[in-house]
């Protein structure tokens, strides 16, 4: 039987080797090839009001190129703790630029890597451009019978 193997923080082992005040750790590793990320934020607080919820996000990698698939909360919520609302899908086409915005809430992001071969990334590039296209054509279908309806209301006076 494997045993599970026990892991401590970065803060806990500073404690415990004496270092004085908050400790953190950050490790950067060069990937080169196609990946996927995945992508977690952690807690931040922003006008004296606390996001105690982290956040993730997707990040993939390939033909040179970034993709960051941003799902969240970001209208109306409401729910116990927030916990539901309109979702809305952002799309980032520059990870520093996505990261950036992370940053400046001083929130603490997390990434796991997958290498994958280039079919593989390119196949979720594509799954993430049909559920956009099917969007588009859904709001593209709204629009129309809203001036349809609009239409008929003039017509009618």
């Amino acid at each position: 039987m494997v045993q599970p193997t026990r892991t401590s923080s970065t803060a806990e082992i500073a404690k415990n080797a004496g270092a004085p005040g908050k400790t953190t750790k950050t490790n950067q590793v060069v990937v080169s090839g196609s990946y996927m990320e995945i992508l977690i934020g952690g807690p931040y607080a922003r006008d004296k009001e606390e996001h105690l919820f982290g956040h993730a996000a997707l990040h993939v990698f390939v033909g040179g190129n970034d993709f960051i698939y941003d799902f969240g909360r970001y209208g109306r919520t409401w729910g116990n703790f927030d916990s539901e609302g309109e979702g809305v899908l952002n799309v980032w086409t520059s990870f520093k630029t996505y990261i950036s915005g992370e940053n400046s809430l001083g929130r603490v992001t997390t990434g796991f890597v997958y290498n994958l071969d280039i079919a593989k990334a390119q196949a979720i590039v594509a799954y993430f451009d049909g559920v956009i296209a099917q969007k588009k054509e859904i709001r593209k279908k709204l629009q129309q019978l809203l001036v349809m309806c609009c239409l008929v209301i003039i017509i009618q006076r």
